[in-house]
């Protein structure tokens, strides 16, 4: 159980110049005879936490642990579980575990692995990790024509310390992936009673359809956590139905409904 909390450093994560991020390649099959193919569909969900100092001064820590451990078990019990693949990262340059593992054996949060106690530096995390996803469908398309790929940032509150990327950056490195049809972005805020998070997170290239804004309450995250399953429960059936996901976003996962949804 420790090696699965292990908090680690990433290390493709080297800072670049403003205005100059490297998009790898998308290709639709690198060329060579792969020894094995992978013909089923898979669906890789990256997670990415806000550990921001305001997380804890809110008292959302709690809150946010449950959230994230109440989406794997929801999506662990789904019968078609073994097709999700996740990953939880941080605002801030660590992860647990350095890759995606199936969501049955994806670590939980609790209070030895998540310390809420930094800036908040969203749109150079949010750049950092979307260059991190492209460069993974580059990798798996050797093997798999098959793979989608959903991103989702958790936030309370807007950019405080970016020093690279501007959300320009991000808002084009976003459409550039999106344009492929193989990934959807999306961007959850903790309401913290100022900031507008479908202003912020559209400034940053993700589809109105696919911002929320969560109630600061223990309800409220519990919404929160539903719609989150329920999204990614929907977009894990294969092809189609992660297609049609893409376009309808948190409001046609199953019973979302909710005037929480901007």
């Amino acid at each position: 159980m420790s090696t699965q909390n292990t908090v680690c450093r990433d290390n493709e994560e080297q800072k670049e110049p403003r205005g100059l991020i490297a998009i790898p390649e998308i290709t639709s099959m690198i060329s060579g005879n792969p020894k094995e193919l992978i013909e089923q569909f898979r669906l890789h969900v990256t997670v990415v936490v806000d550990d921001s100092s305001s997380i804890q001064d809110c008292r959302n820590t709690a809150d946010i642990i449950a959230w994230h451990n109440d989406t794997l078990a929801s999506l662990s019990a789904l019968p078609h579980a073994d097709a999700i693949y996740w990953r939880t990262r941080f605002l801030t340059a660590h992860s647990l575990r350095g890759k995606h593992v199936s969501v049955r054996e994806a670590p939980r949060l609790h209070e030895g692995n998540y310390h809420p106690i930094h800036d908040t530096p969203l749109y150079d995390s949010a750049c950092k990790k979307l260059i991190s996803v492209a460069k993974q469908q580059s990798r798996n398309e050797y093997l798999s024509q098959k793979d989608r790929y959903m991103t989702l940032f958790l936030s309370d509150g807007a950019d405080t310390a970016s020093r690279t990327y501007s959300a320009d950056d991000s808002a084009r490195l976003a459409e550039k992936m999106l344009k492929t049809e193989k990934h959807i972005i999306s961007g959850m805020g903790v309401h913290d009673g100022s900031t507008d998070f479908s202003q912020v997170f559209q400034s940053m290239g993700i589809p109105p359809q696919w911002i929320y804004t969560i109630n600061r309450s223990r309800e409220g995250f519990q919404r929160g956590s539903e719609v989150t399953s329920g999204s990614v429960g929907s977009a894990s059936f294969g092809s189609e139905s992660f297609s049609s996901m893409s376009q309808g976003g948190f409001t046609s996962a199953p019973d979302s409904s909710d005037s929480s949804v901007h």
